[in-house]
């Protein structure tokens, strides 16, 4: 269903052969399958940071030995993978550092999950709960390629909420006694 892809590329495989007994599949990888469903799902890795190409063949073969032989190549593009660390909670306003571990990675979209975003690899941003519950937010980077390929990461950063302090004196109005002396004595 296609010959080209990210990493891990999951390729599904038709085979439209007629008059064949026994097939087998040659993955290029090492790996070989005498599968004979119409339809398989192999998935190919490339762990590398170059594309890489695999030769694909499907040899039908019939009980009376006959054969044929029919080519395919696949390419997979370089792994990608999207990660960051961040501190997981603090008091507001919460100031957070993301670091960047991502591999692969030519360009980030990062949305806070409060409505901000940002496009830098290692960006901070600051959180703030003026509630009175703590608030959990899901921090999200997508790293792109160079060849555009995409992955996601998330990451919860909980905000607590900022306490109100707030007191009264009883009574309201009060005269201290060292001054009541003195209006007396005056």
């Amino acid at each position: 269903d296609t010959t080209m892809g990210c990493y891990p590329l999951d390729v599904v495989f038709q085979n439209t052969s007629i008059g064949a007994d026994e097939y087998t599949w040659v993955y290029g990888t090492g790996q070989i399958s005498d599968t004979t469903a119409e339809a398989h799902t192999y998935t190919f890795y490339n762990f590398g940071d170059q594309p890489v190409t695999y030769d694909i063949s499907l040899i039908a073969t019939t009980d009376e030995g006959c054969e044929s032989v029919d080519y395919l190549t696949i390419d997979v593009l370089p792994e990608l993978e999207a990660e960051f660390t961040a501190p997981d909670e603090e008091c507001s306003p919460f100031e957070v550092d993301f670091t960047n571990e991502s591999v692969g990675a030519l360009s980030y979209l990062w949305e806070f999950g409060d409505g901000d975003t940002h496009t830098i690899a290692n960006p901070t941003h600051t959180y703030h709960n003026n509630g009175l519950t703590d608030t959990t937010y899901i921090a999200m980077m997508v790293a792109q390629s160079f060849y555009g390929c995409f992955d996601t990461t998330y990451h919860d950063i909980t905000v607590f909420a900022t306490p109100f302090a707030n007191f009264i004196a009883q009574p309201e109005s009060q005269v201290s006694s060292i001054l009541k002396m003195y209006q007396t004595y005056l």
